[in-house]
């Protein structure tokens, strides 16, 4: 799985500690048309150093990607726990006399079955 360079840049950026709220690519071959939006709360330092990082950084740094990709592999199962969630939540619905504890027991039915 390629993992475009702008989740490359943005991850390379935040783990360095820069407070950003994106990242912008207009072209991946041509540099100068990265961007950084430094949140408020960035320093004079902190947006030099990001600069620099946009200048050097590889875009598809192995460390970096595995990374992303670990995350990518989270957020499936988090998916599926909402669905989970949303399942029990609707089977609630036709009968609202269901217990807190009868709810709980159908979502980890629900969560088992996908998994």
């Amino acid at each position: 799985m390629l993992i475009p360079p702008i989740l490359v840049i943005e991850r390379t950026l935040k783990d360095a500690g820069i407070p950003i709220d994106g990242v912008s690519v207009g072209s991946p071959a041509d540099r100068s048309t990265w961007r950084a939006f430094y949140q408020a709360a960035a320093t004079a330092a902190q947006k030099t150093q990001g600069d620099g990082l946009l200048l050097t950084l590889d875009p598809q740094d192995p460390t970096v990607v595995a990374a992303i990709k670990a995350d990518l592999a989270t957020g499936t199962t988090n998916r599926d726990e909402l669905i989970a969630i949303t399942q029990a939540l609707y089977a609630a619905i036709p009968n609202p006399l269901l217990t807190l504890a009868q709810v709980r027991a159908q979502f980890l039915a629900n969560l088992k079955a996908r998994l």
